[in-house]
């Protein structure tokens, strides 16, 4: 669980910042994880590489260890040309930020 003020402590915020951030955070992924989509299926990947580097850095940015490390995940699969597993990391990814956004709307 994700508890919000131990993750603005750390990052030597506080939580109403936090929670700023947070929102931003979910707007700007929203649009990156649909035009990371659109890219997984042209197989682009230049933009691939840079959805995923902007998701990661966002993430481990605000202490959202799960997703930066599908982002991460993400990026050395392009690097290493195992675009195969994509679309199977692209569902995950999906999955770990609904669930952050659930739970930030409920608890945030």
């Amino acid at each position: 669980m994700i508890e919000i003020s131990r993750l603005a402590k750390e990052i030597g915020i506080s939580e109403e910042t936090y929670k700023k951030l947070i929102h931003t955070f979910i707007e700007s992924t929203k649009s990156d994880l649909e035009q990371l989509q659109i890219a997984i299926k042209k197989e682009n990947t230049p933009q691939i590489q840079e959805y995923c580097h902007h998701i990661k850095g966002a993430a481990i940015n605000l202490e959202l260890e799960k997703i930066s490390e599908i982002s991460k995940k993400m990026e050395k699969h392009v690097k290493k040309k195992m675009l195969a597993n994509l679309k199977n990391d692209f569902s995950l990814l999906k999955a770990e930020f609904a669930k952050t956004v659930h739970f930030f709307k409920e608890f945030g």
